[in-house]
């Protein structure tokens, strides 16, 4: 297959999918889902209609709360210095 027609191809099913998203009543829209922008990457939640898959409404992406990851030694000398500083006060 030659690379204008593989073009031609691919923009014309473009047109086509706009067409009937822009054709298509949106009746059915489903409930909250999660947006994925990359596998396994989470950024907000959508409503889309069930028939063309069209993003009908987004919800404002939730801020990103990155936690500490400690490990059980450095937990438990924190409590140590905690313990050593109350003493010391």
């Amino acid at each position: 297959m030659s690379d204008e027609k593989y073009k031609q191809m691919l923009d014309r099913h473009k047109q086509e999918i706009e067409d009937f998203r822009n054709n298509c009543p949106h009746s059915v829209i489903s409930d909250w889902i999660p947006f994925m922008w990359a596998p396994g990457h989470f950024s907000h939640h959508v409503k889309v209609c069930e028939r063309c898959y069209k993003t009908i409404e987004e919800s404002m992406p939730q801020p990103v709360i990155k936690a500490e990851v400690t490990s059980s030694y450095q937990t438990e000398h924190k409590w140590k210095e905690n313990d050593k500083k109350e003493k010391d006060l």
